[in-house]
């Protein structure tokens, strides 16, 4: 049930359409900070996910789209690049689907900055997302909002106890690939 779209088929009528309706969207966007990164997050994540930057002719890439397309759309002379671009669909997915999906109640994320340690773990391992800022907002404090550098360095606590035990099962594999060699050659 799965539709795998190329990048270089055209876009149909439809998909102009609703590229029209996500580009639309972000223009209008331009209340608080906050709403705007998660009204152009919202867009271009579903710009990315159907991609719908292909052009009407196919063929285009994203990174080609941000850069013809995004200073339209943000209003800003500069074109998003991709990191940034990356972040703010981070920023919206994490807040808007990630914790709202989940069955943790915790104090929601208010910029795109203080996810940055989060953004790759977001989309690789949500779970894992989860539990850092969970741990962040801990450090915070109740109820409050954790900082980047908060968040930053839950990210490395976290990351530094998985690499301990990657590390320590490689190790236990490696010993145990002696010991049966080992014992095959003492047969």
């Amino acid at each position: 049930g799965h539709t795998e779209i190329l990048e270089g088929s055209p876009m149909t009528d439809q998909e102009q359409k609703e590229l029209i309706e996500a580009e639309t969207s972000i223009k209008a966007s331009f209340k608080d900070r906050m709403e705007r990164d998660l009204a152009i997050g919202e867009g271009l994540l579903r710009i990315s996910r159907h991609k719908l930057y292909r052009g009407k002719g196919g063929g285009r890439t994203w990174e080609q789209y941000l850069k013809e397309e995004s200073p339209k759309l943000t209003g800003n002379p500069d074109p998003l690049k991709p990191d940034k671009a990356r972040r703010l669909r981070a920023f919206y997915r994490f807040r808007n689907e990630i914790l709202l999906e989940s069955a943790v109640l915790l104090p929601l994320p208010t910029a795109s900055y203080q996810i940055l340690p989060l953004v790759g773990t977001i989309s690789e391992d949500p779970a894992v997302a989860i539990e850092v800022w969970k741990a962040a907002c801990s450090a915070a404090g109740k109820e409050k909002v954790p900082s980047n550098s908060i968040v930053q360095d839950q990210y490395l606590r976290t990351r530094s106890q998985k690499q301990l035990e990657n590390r320590g099962g490689r190790q236990e594999r490696a010993n145990r690939a002696v010991f049966d060699s080992f014992k095959e050659y003492n047969r």
